[in-house]
């Protein structure tokens, strides 16, 4: 996500680019939400961003998004990409994290 999120920060020129990271954690889950200030994903293109082989990266191969999502799910794990956000991209890992315990 990191990797995905420089690469089209700098790819697009964007004047002050930005990546931030915000860690949550609610009824028994935890949320790892990545989000940066480029120009996002294209909306013909948002069905396609986790199939095997979809890229729109010159010499990308199209396995990042669609090995971290199988990878993710395997632990219990969910990645999904936020569509509504007006402004970048938004992704958000959600993963099972019991209770939580302040102690």
């Amino acid at each position: 996500l990191f990797g995905n999120s420089v690469h089209w920060l700098e790819y697009h020129k964007i004047a002050e680019p930005m990546v931030e990271v915000t860690v949550s954690y609610e009824a028994q889950n935890g949320h790892i939400v990545v989000r940066d200030n480029g120009k996002g994903v294209p909306e013909e293109f948002v069905e396609s961003i986790f199939d095997l082989g979809f890229t729109l990266k010159d010499g990308g191969t199209g396995l990042g998004l669609s090995i971290a999502r199988e990878a993710l799910a395997r632990s219990g794990a969910k990645l999904l990409f936020h569509p509504e956000n007006e402004v970048g991209a938004v992704f958000e890992i959600v993963f099972p994290a019991g209770e939580y315990n302040e102690s």
